[in-house]
């Protein structure tokens, strides 16, 4: 979980598994979807889809706060320049930036390197640890692909 800044106000956010459900019985869409082809977008345009960020930004903080008002309500409550300069900022500290490092933290967490630090803190370096099929005492196991 993480807080950004948000119209003013510091916003929890947080993207976990359960975001997925959340998204899709909110909208009837997929996030990893929706999110891909927005980071898709903005990679080559250097801007962002205002829905499809809306959609994304509510939900995580949806699942950070279940209190959260349902996205209508919550659009609506919003200042008319909530969103300026949203589309335009194209760095990491931004809006989308930090929304887009907080997905990627949670749902592509060994692409960005904490495979290894699990590794080495001995939480799920071994296939045994992953669910993968090691017979007890196979001191080889995590050379076999």
């Amino acid at each position: 979980m993480r807080e950004i800044d948000f119209v003013g106000k510091k916003l929890k956010i947080k993207s976990a598994p359960w975001s997925l459900v959340v998204y899709e019985d909110q909208f009837g869409r997929d996030l990893s979807m929706d999110f891909q082809t927005t980071s898709v977008a903005f990679a080559k345009t250097g801007r962002v889809d205002m829905a499809t960020f809306t959609r994304i930004l509510w939900c995580l903080a949806r699942t950070a706060d279940p209190n959260l008002p349902d996205y209508r309500a919550w659009m609506e409550s919003l200042p008319d320049d909530a969103l300026d300069g949203v589309a335009l900022d194209q760095s990491d500290d931004g809006l989308w930036g930090q929304v887009n490092l907080d997905y990627m933290q949670a749902f592509f967490r060994s692409a960005l390197g904490a495979g290894k630090a699990r590794k080495k803190r001995g939480q799920g370096g071994s296939k045994a640890s992953r669910g993968g099929d090691v017979v007890a005492g196979d001191e080889h196991a995590d050379e076999r692909p």
